[in-house]
């Protein structure tokens, strides 16, 4: 896979993205704003002055965010902040009802990961796969459908109760490699797991196990999520996949025409 790997295109590595994600715009200099003057930036400048994890500084950037795209639209629409005002006086009803409501289930369709716990999440996989490359299209019908458990225990990580494992043709290991179609033919009968899990993942690094970064003789693994396999437009067929490098994990992608080796296992759940 030598060849392949080294035509892949750029990488996207997964925990140096949050970290630019979750970082808050730093205030500009000028003017301080007065207290009770706007109640919202104090209320954002208590927060950053208070230490708190990561998931508190990703929801005070988030909002920020949301609340600076509302500012512009109306803008746009040229109506002043006093709608704000009216917004949670006589026009609350309205706004929940005709906005917040259709917006929340439309949210629903597409939100991908529900935190439960510390060692838990919920993964969607019928939110739409996010694409390796642009121009990428799905290929196939997906196996997983719906919401699953994953979790992290101390023997490994569980999809819905099932040891997720990495799985190696016998004709990849040792020396030994095989063509991706090849591959994918022998992984039909088996449970795939879904590269929207793989994103879950990146998004909650604390889940993934340590033996997965690498193999026994501690080379790099590139591990492949076969549920979803996608094409380009000269119709070669791709899958995606992560792996640990320089201290982050990168999602990547292989292509099924070239060999896949010893590097290149399938996430797969336990039978």
């Amino acid at each position: 896979m030598s060849q392949q790997k080294a035509a892949y295109l750029a990488t996207f590595c997964c925990d140096k993205a949050d970290a630019l994600r979750i970082r808050c715009p730093r205030e500009k200099t000028g003017r301080r704003s007065q207290p009770g003057k706007n109640k919202i930036a104090d209320a954002v400048n208590i927060l950053r002055r208070r230490k708190g994890n990561v998931e508190n500084w990703k929801i005070i950037g988030r909002f920020l965010a949301v609340l600076n795209h509302i500012v512009e639209v109306f803008k746009k629409l040229e109506v002043s902040l006093d709608i704000l005002e009216w917004l949670v006086g006589e026009g609350k009803e309205f706004f929940e009802k005709s906005v917040l409501t259709p917006l929340v289930a439309e949210f629903r369709k597409t939100e991908r990961v529900r935190v439960v716990n510390e060692t838990t999440i919920m993964v969607n996989l019928d939110a739409p796969p996010r694409l390796p490359f642009e121009g990428a299209v799905v290929a196939n019908i997906p196996k997983g459908k719906g919401w699953v458990e994953v979790e992290r225990r101390t023997d490994g990580l569980y999809v819905d109760g099932k040891n997720a494992i990495l799985h190696l043709s016998d004709n990849q290991k040792g020396k030994l490699v095989i063509v991706g179609t090849e591959f994918r033919k022998e992984l039909e009968k088996m449970d795939v797991l879904h590269p929207n899990i793989m994103d879950a993942l990146c998004d909650h690094l604390r889940l993934i196990p340590e033996d997965w970064k690498k193999n026994e003789d501690g080379e790099i693994l590139y591990i492949h999520f076969w549920d979803v396999v996608f094409r380009d437009s000269d119709d070669n067929l791709f899958v995606r996949c992560f792996y640990w490098d320089d201290g982050s994990w990168c999602r990547y992608y292989g292509r099924l025409g070239v060999d896949w080796d010893r590097l290149d296992p399938a996430a797969v759940r336990a039978s």
